[in-house]
């Protein structure tokens, strides 16, 4: 038996996948043909219907006569199955026709055939890609044998969930937002360095006493600042609250620079109620920071942290997912203190970078979210104005913000500005103790769908 033909990488669509005609001048009163089918596939199994017809016409111009032929389903990526299908009774010359059917979106790779009888029959033909056309004469009894090759489509969890992609974008940018900033305050350190002189200061500002005294024995210095943000998303209809709770603990190397280490806990939860998305995170960060002071009115500060998130993400409200990211932010601020009258102004200008790699996992559908990485790079301002005309262990304010997005994406905001409003004050538990200080904001100036009320208390203790 040897192959008659082969014809390479068709797509056919929902098409033919295969189609043998067959035409013969016969000898005998009656004749039949037996067909046999083998189908091979790749990338998944399917069934594989096919039909037969013919007519009393060698030039197959006539009308046919209908008949069925085999139907394979693949099992493990292969399946075979025959038929037998009778020509005309008596007539000199006939004409038939074999058809395959593909089931949807499989493509027809090839398609070989082999003739069992080695008379001379003619020849056989490929009118098309997959189609075959046998002439001449035809064997009685002789048997038609065909291999049609065949490949699935693409299952589509071998491809990213773009939507799962973009709310994981969405999430960290999210999240970004509030821990990039996250560690000391640039008033921490202005009370922090209250042993430094203050005399150039005060010569403008007679009635300000510009640091509380702490006590210039005292070394080391331990601090807790708990946050708190609620945030809308206006058109959305989707909300979020943050929360993290830091602790650090610095000593002084010199009379004008103090390191120190500090830990982060955070946790975010948000939700859509009109397409069933929810995310909950949990992370928390760890890392140096450091505090000079360039003069005595005059700070530069730094901080790096490293650290891991924990999510648990639901994009549509029906596929869910866990994964991990791997955190890192790092900032750098200058900060300075002016003194007006009653009043004095602690303004600072700092750069910030947050960075967030999630890890590659399979949710719940089945479906292979890749690793997606967020950066974001901002740029960040803002001013403390103290009122100094209270008792001197009370000083009120009021604050300004403004942070621009250099790069990243903001994710659900319409906007890189953001702007925030607070009013707040420092409260000296003791000169030689400690401070609580509390503020409150409200944040989303510059963009119309996004707002925030935050909360802040902050608390240190000196040893």
């Amino acid at each position: 038996m040897a192959p008659i033909s082969n014809y390479q990488s068709s797509r056919m669509g929902n098409a033919f996948g295969a189609a043998c005609l067959l035409a013969a001048t016969l000898t005998s009163p009656a004749w039949s043909l037996s067909m046999n089918l083998t189908v091979n596939t790749t990338g998944g199994d399917g069934t594989f219907t096919s039909t037969n017809r013919w007519n009393f016409d060698q030039t197959c111009a006539g009308a046919f006569f209908d008949g069925t032929g085999p139907s394979v389903t693949t099992s493990g990526g292969t399946g075979s199955s025959g038929a037998v299908f009778a020509g005309g009774a008596s007539a000199s010359s006939n004409c038939a026709e074999y058809v395959v059917s593909l089931p949807t979106d499989f493509t027809a790779d090839s398609f070989v055939c082999t003739y069992s009888v080695n008379d001379p029959f003619g020849e056989i033909t490929y009118p098309t890609v997959s189609s075959v056309r046998l002439t001449g004469l035809i064997d009685l009894e002789g048997v038609l044998s065909c291999t049609l090759t065949a490949s699935a489509p693409t299952p589509p969890s071998n491809a990213p969930e773009m939507p799962t992609v973009a709310s994981i974008e969405n999430t960290q940018a999210a999240i970004g937002r509030h821990l990039i900033a996250a560690g000391p305050t640039n008033r921490y350190f202005r009370n922090r360095f209250s042993r430094m002189p203050t005399q150039s200061l005060n010569a403008s500002s007679q009635n300000f006493n510009v640091f509380q005294d702490f006590g210039s024995d005292a070394d080391w210095n331990v601090w807790f600042d708990g946050f708190y943000l609620s945030e809308d998303f206006g058109d959305l209809d989707r909300t979020g609250q943050y929360g993290m709770l830091s602790f650090g603990v610095d000593r002084y190397v010199s009379d004008d620079t103090l390191l120190g280490l500090m830990l982060i806990l955070d946790r975010y939860d948000t939700s859509d109620d009109d397409t069933g998305f929810d995310a909950e995170v949990d992370g928390w960060m760890t890392g140096p920071y450091f505090a000079h002071a360039l003069r005595d009115a005059l700070f530069v500060d730094g901080r790096v942290a490293f650290g891991r998130g924990y999510y648990d993400l639901t994009p549509d409200g029906i596929a869910t997912g866990e994964f991990e990211t791997e955190r890192l932010s790092a900032g750098l601020r200058l900060s300075c203190l002016i003194g007006v009258g009653n009043w004095l102004f602690d303004t600072y200008g700092e750069v910030l970078y947050y960075r967030s790699e999630s890890d590659a996992y399979t949710d719940s559908a089945a479906i292979a979210i890749p690793a997606v990485t967020y950066e974001d790079g901002r740029i960040k301002v803002g001013t403390r104005a103290y009122y100094s005309g209270f008792a001197d262990e009370f000083s009120p304010f009021v604050g300004l913000d403004a942070q621009s997005q250099v790069f990243g994406d903001e994710g659900d905001i319409d906007s890189d500005f953001l702007g925030r409003v607070s009013t707040g004050f420092d409260y000296f538990l003791e000169r030689d103790n400690g401070l609580v200080r509390l503020d409150v904001g409200y944040g989303g100036i510059g963009t119309e769908e996004y707002e925030t009320i935050d909360g802040r208390v902050e608390v240190r203790f000196q040893f």
